[in-house]
């Protein structure tokens, strides 16, 4: 299980951010956004996955599926598709960050 240290952004809303337990960086969203992947995968590890070309991911096991999950498609509760971050930071899963580009958009 991946260590959790709650903390609040500079508007006083509740983060999570969540330790990976082979890497030596933290995925950051709300607690409430935390709290609901928690509750569609239960107590299974959180941690970074690479394309291969140099775009990382944040998966999750989820057990209805039976396979790894990005994190920031069930914060969107979307199964497929293109996720961009507005930062770029893969790390940074705060909702507000999280886009569904367009389709045809570049």
């Amino acid at each position: 299980m991946n260590q959790i240290e709650l903390t609040e952004d500079s508007r006083g809303h509740p983060l999570a951010r969540v330790q990976f337990a082979k890497a030596q960086a933290y995925a950051v969203l709300y607690l409430s956004d935390y709290e609901r992947v928690q509750a569609l995968t239960g107590n299974a590890s959180w941690f970074l996955n690479s394309s291969g070309n140099g775009h990382r991911y944040v998966r999750v096991w989820h057990a209805p599926t039976a396979r790894n999950v990005m994190v920031s498609r069930l914060i969107l509760g979307v199964e497929q598709g293109a996720i961009r971050h507005q930062d770029g930071d893969p790390l940074n899963l705060r909702r507000n960050n999280l886009v569904r580009p367009r389709r045809g958009a570049v």
